[in-house]
This record gives C-alpha cells, sequence and structure tokens, in this order.
C-alpha cells in the first residue's frame, strides 16, 4: 500500500534514483519510492498531522526531514533505511518536535545533523539529537527586522537563502553575512548546479 490521500509534498535524494512524496489527511504517509522500478520502497506512517508541507534529504542521504501542517509545525527526521525496531511495525522518526509558529515555506540540510527552515518573516535552524529538536532563529536581520524568505540551497559549504524582496541572501552559520539584489520580485526558486547557484 502506499498513499490514500493527495501528494502535497516531494523530496529527491542525492543519488537521484530515490524520491520521497508526502500527502495530505489527518494521518498523513510519506512513501520513500525507487524511481526506476516505482516500487515504494518505504511507508512512513506516523507522527505527522495533518499533511506534509516539506521535505528534503539530508546531503549524505542517510536522513530524511518532513514538516506538517499541523498549528505546531511539527518537524519529524528519519533514518529511513534503518529497519523498524520490531518487524510489521511502522518506522518511527529518530527525533521530533515543534519547530516553529512562522508558516515554513520552505525546508532543507546544511550539514548531516543540521536542518533549516525557510518561513514567513523567518529562517529557523534545526538541529537534531537524542531524539529531540532544537530550533534558533536566524540573526543579523538590521533594524527593518526579518523578512519572509522563500526558498534555500547549498551550494558546497556555502548557504542561501531566496527572499520575498529579490534578495539573494548568504549565511554564516545563522548569522545573515551578505545580501545581493538579484531579482526586482521575488525569488521563488533556488538550485545548486555543480558550484554554481541558479
Amino acid at each position: 500500500m502506499d498513499h490514500s490521500d493527495d501528494i502535497h509534498s516531494i523530496a529527491m535524494h542525492p543519488n537521484g534514483r530515490i524520491c520521497a512524496t508526502g500527502q495530505i489527511g489527518p494521518k498523513p504517509r510519506i512513501c520513500v519510492w525507487d524511481n526506476e522500478t516505482m516500487e515504494c520502497k518505504v511507508l512512513i506512517t506516523a507522527p505527522l498531522t495533518k499533511g506534509v508541507k516539506h521535505m528534503a534529504f539530508s546531503p549524505d542521504g542517510k536522513y530524511l526531514i518532513a514538516s506538517a501542517m499541523d498549528d505546531d509545525q511539527m518537524v519529524a527526521v528519519f533514518e529511513w533505511e534503518k529497519p523498524p525496531a520490531k518487524p510489521g511495525k511502522p518506522v518511527t522518526p529518530i527525533a521530533h518536535g515543534k519547530s516553529t509558529r512562522a508558516k515554513i515555506l520552505s525546508i532543507g540540510f546544511t550539514g548531516a545533523n543540521t536542518a533549516v527552515a525557510t518561513c514567513v518573516k523567518e529562517v529557523c535552524f534545526i538541529t537534531f539529537s537524542n531524539g529531540a529538536i532544537k530550533t534558533q532563529k536566524g540573526t543579523g536581520w538590521g533594524n527593518k527586522g526579518a523578512e519572509s524568505v522563500l526558498t534555500q540551497a547549498m551550494v558546497g559549504n556555502a548557504f542561501y537563502t531566496g527572499a520575498y524582496s529579490g534578495d539573494i541572501i548568504q549565511w554564516n552559520g545563522r548569522n545573515l553575512a551578505k545580501r545581493t539584489k538579484a531579482h526586482t520580485g521575488r525569488v521563488n526558486a533556488m538550485y545548486a548546479v555543480g558550484q554554481q547557484l541558479v
């Protein structure tokens, strides 16, 4: 069995052969697929509620992070290839918890155990360990305060976000390091191609 409701989100594995899809609904499912055989290799059924809004694989492909559509915008991290503790039981997250009250617009990894949610008037840096999620807001916005950030990309070791203002923002840790005016309108999408930002 795979999805039982409309699919809302998708994430591509770094190897290009695997992808994950997330659905809406009170108890949404996540399916991890083999793109060549079209087989659902892993079915994840907990603990997110109301729908799976965003997902991303870690750079090494080991972890899958997903955010929910509930009011607390719960986040869960799965070691998706690891079999359940008991046969026949669902895959459970290695960490989960509340993220931010700001509306999440994208989610992605900046390292093996660190992720970022770009949000309405906030950038939320996420770490996970010992089953728990910890979040910290990005800093360095200046007197005008944070603006809405729609998208993100890692280029090598450099982390960039795309803002509603049309700026591309480079980060140093969780501190805003540099802003570059890229568009007259908002930056809707970003992608790393080798060492280039598109």
